[in-house]
């Protein structure tokens, strides 16, 4: 394993970076398994969320996800998102039932989107650490490199973060983005939110892995809602 600062891999390749940046640049789909969970003290409640997204220019234009929650509310939902450039429709319905509701908006969105992160994550990518083995790049979140990046307030809306009672300086973070080293795709995202103090005690983990890059079919997601 090599371990280095963003700005050079081991001293001699160039800045992956580079690379990936131009790779994400032209996705046009992409899925995704996210796991969210909280606990504060004995108490955890956790959330399945998995979703197939489709983009034009950086754009998310199409979408179906499917969420779970379990703990003191046990619940699941379907959707699915399209647009005609202009207006959009939502087609929802709960895990018990069969039919679609449809509304329509000017703007639907799903949560974490692939692009979003990862502009958000070029935004501080200096304050990431390189370790690199053969397969993969892991960029490790290093509060140290800049204080005053503050990664809870940047993804809490693309993570849906909230605290009650805590001031986000008190909390411990660890973030970590996870490329494929062949295909320069981003395969995973860990945020860890962890407080300890007299409040008592609280860790938000999410975690998303992504998959099926540029493979998602508009039509099979278009084919859910128009049967």
């Amino acid at each position: 394993m090599v371990v280095s600062s963003c700005g050079s891999v081991d001293g001699k390749k160039e800045d992956p970076l580079h690379q990936i940046r131009d790779t994400y640049k032209s996705i046009n789909s992409v899925a995704m398994s996210s796991v969210f969970t909280v606990k504060v003290n004995n108490k955890e409640s956790k959330q399945l969320f998995d979703a197939e997204t489709i983009y034009e220019d950086k754009k998310l234009v199409k979408a179906h996800a499917v969420s779970k929650k379990s703990g003191a509310n046990n619940s699941s939902s379907e959707v699915v998102l399209t647009t005609d450039g202009n207006n959009w429709d939502m087609y929802k319905r709960s895990g018990v039932e069969k039919d679609w509701q449809k509304s329509k908006g000017d703007y639907f969105y799903i949560q974490p989107d692939y692009i979003k992160v990862l502009d958000i994550f070029y935004s501080i990518k200096d304050s990431f650490v390189l370790e690199e083995n053969d397969k993969e790049y892991k960029f490790v979140f290093d509060q140290s490199k800049d204080e005053s990046v503050d990664i809870f307030n940047l993804f809490k809306e693309q993570f849906m973060l909230s605290v009650t009672g805590i001031r986000t300086d008190e909390l411990e973070k660890e973030m970590t983005f996870i490329f494929d080293k062949n295909t320069k795709n981003l395969k995973k995202v860990v945020l860890v939110l962890q407080y300890n103090g007299k409040l008592g005690e609280l860790k938000t983990t999410a975690s998303v892995d992504y998959y099926d890059w540029n493979k998602i079919d508009g039509k099979l997601i278009d084919g859910l809602v128009n049967k």
